[in-house]
């Protein structure tokens, strides 16, 4: 088969077609599709994941100014195609948001980071143990330390309370920058990260299954506390109640200190 695209866009009253395709010159096939600015041109990249008899192969479509064409593509770019998440962001900084995959060593943590190098996507860096278990109830990424680089957040089930992992660019590599336990439970129907009181730190939103949600931003760069929570009544209008910061915080104050346990769990797919 062969892969169609459409793209839509506003046309300053609704949702229109801007471009259609029923064949881009590519398979369909794909273990997932992610979206970000690789080359720093200002304009999103499609980016098509798909695994080669194991090989990660990928492919980077843009606009043309006409049309959605290939801009890169490899069959392999050096790497296994198992993954147990996938990001998109900017975690190193440079104004050109990377790609990050996530997946099982036998259950330790791997993470690779791949870059654009000025003619295609490369790992930038990798390693197959970051010091952390894979289990997961959920990925997010946003820059929630304010240092205009994206974090990559794991939260987790710690024994039914909800753990919460950060991991930062430190130069070189990426690293732990904090562990810790928000006093809340891990349950939740949907998660959301944005800036959204505007202050310049993504907030972290959990949806419950209970008409309410909670926010967590961070007190400083390496600690978070419950910030408000949302209240939605069948009657009335949503409000936003303030919560005063719990003390002791329940992020540890070292960008060093470690969880006492590992969060475990089963990835869908190994590395290769």
């Amino acid at each position: 088969g062969a892969l169609a695209m459409i793209v839509y866009h506003w046309t300053g009253a609704a949702m229109a077609t801007l471009w259609s395709s029923g064949n881009v010159g590519q398979g369909p096939g794909a273990i997932a599709w992610q979206l970000g600015d690789v080359n720093g041109d200002g304009r999103p990249e499609l980016i098509q994941l798909w695994n080669d008899k194991g090989r990660l192969g990928m492919i980077v479509y843009h606009w043309s100014g006409r049309a959605m064409v290939t801009l890169w593509g490899s069959a392999d770019v050096g790497q296994g195609s198992g993954a147990i998440n996938w990001e998109v962001g900017d975690v190193d900084g440079d104004g050109r948001a990377e790609l990050v995959q996530l997946w099982n060593d036998n259950g330790r943590l791997g993470m690779i980071v791949y870059h654009w190098n000025g003619n295609g996507m490369v790992t930038l860096w990798d390693s197959p143990n970051v010091g952390q278990g894979v289990g997961a109830v959920n990925w997010e990424i946003g820059d929630v330390n304010g240092d205009q680089r994206t974090e990559l957040i794991q939260l987790w089930n710690d024994n039914g309370r909800l753990g919460v992992i950060v991991y930062g660019w430190n130069g070189a590599s990426m690293a732990t920058l904090s562990t810790g336990d928000v006093k809340q439970g891990p349950g939740a129907v949907d998660w959301q990260i944005g800036d959204v009181n505007g202050d310049g730190f993504a907030e972290i939103f959990a949806r419950t299954r209970s008409p309410r949600g909670a926010v967590w931003r961070p007190r400083t760069p390496r600690r978070f506390d419950i910030w408000w929570r949302l209240q939605a009544r069948r009657s009335r209008r949503p409000k936003y109640t303030r919560i005063r910061p719990a003390r002791p915080s329940c992020w540890p104050t070292s960008t060093s200190a470690r969880s006492s346990r590992r969060p475990a769990g089963r990835s869908l797919s190994s590395r290769r």
